[in-house]
């Protein structure tokens, strides 16, 4: 039995398992509301969370980026070594001198805990304060992220997501290598094939809603409730059509306009989840569901809005929990 909920718990480490929009039967009172939205195609997001177990050395993925762009990964050391490597190399294509820059960024060691890997690189990101600049002479690959000061045990996963800027072609490598390995050996890996999670190219990285709050009923919404909601891109090692279940990576900018005092509560409704919802003065709230198989499930609130106050939050799925969540709005009479 402990055998069976181990596999459960890993499969289901970003894997969005769909929850139908129709009303939820502890929220039968509530309106249920769909907010404005715009689609930012504010840059390129390149994800790379398939294999999540990865089992052997090989590819992760690869991509070229121009401009601003979100990389982001997610993956469990199922070798039979404890001294593997993930890198992230980044490689300038042109013939000249380019510019390429690092504005955020946010890792979590080496983890069993999965739910709160990426929770901990979510405080980590929120938190950066710093940015990194770096100069790439023509053809040069550097090594952006290299995991090699932490031991990656086995079952171990690590998590990370940045924010960068590249003047030019440039392109991105995910992969694993062995301890001792040297860039030399890139060349001669094969690209790992997918499992279950996502894997892929997107062009976005922020989501804009707008909600004007009911003025007598108490309300809700879940963030990416339908299916046609995942983005969609492509997967540049196999050429094929990408969804990213649960948009990890996309920023979330909630703003909520009031019309009565309100109380704001969050619900993770996808099953287990850990992560932070930060309110746009730096206000991180904590919100964890670490149960699977529990039924009822916990609100978290995470502010009063005053009557004609406007507040926006931010949110991004965090590696390792599962979508979607509810956003609640009570009344307060």
């Amino acid at each position: 039995m402990k055998k069976i909920l181990i596999y459960i718990i890993i499969v289901s480490c970003m894997l969005y398992i769909p929850l139908s929009a129709a009303p939820l039967p502890e929220y039968k009172n509530y309106q249920y509301i769909k907010p404005s939205e715009i689609l930012g195609e504010d840059g390129t997001l390149i994800l790379s969370n398939s294999p999540e177990t990865v089992k052997e050395k090989g590819i992760l993925y690869c991509e070229q980026l121009l401009g601003k762009g979100r990389l982001v990964f997610h993956h469990v050391n199922a070798t039979h070594e404890n001294d593997q490597r993930l890198l992230i190399v980044v490689k300038n294509l042109t013939k000249s001198e380019q510019r390429f820059e690092v504005h955020q960024e946010g890792y979590s060691m080496p983890h069993y805990h999965y739910l709160e890997a990426g929770n901990r690189l979510l405080k980590d990101y929120y938190g950066c304060m710093t940015s990194k600049v770096y100069f790439l002479k023509p053809d040069e690959q550097m090594v952006l992220y290299d995991s090699a000061p932490y031991e990656w045990k086995q079952q171990m996963v690590l998590s990370g997501m940045l924010d960068v800027y590249a003047t030019n072609q440039v392109e991105i490598l995910f992969a694993v290598i062995g301890k001792n390995d040297t860039l030399d050996c890139l060349s001669e890996l094969k690209a790992l094939d997918i499992d279950l999670a996502p894997r892929g190219t997107f062009t976005s990285l922020t989501k804009y809603q707008y909600i004007i709050l009911p003025k007598k009923q108490n309300a809700y919404f879940l963030i990416e409730d339908e299916k046609t909601d995942w983005l969609k891109g492509v997967d540049r090692l196999t050429g094929k059509c990408a969804i990213n279940y649960g948009n990890y990576g996309v920023l979330y900018k909630v703003q909520l306009i009031a019309q009565e005092d309100t109380t704001v509560f969050v619900c993770p409704r996808g099953g287990i989840f850990q992560g932070i919802i930060r309110w746009e003065n730096g206000e991180m709230i904590q919100v964890a569901r670490k149960h699977f198989f529990k039924t009822i499930k916990e609100r978290i609130n995470i502010g009063v809005i005053k009557k004609n106050e406007v507040r926006t939050l931010e949110y991004i799925l965090p590696n390792g929990s599962a979508a979607p969540i509810l956003l609640g709005f009570d009344i307060n009479v």
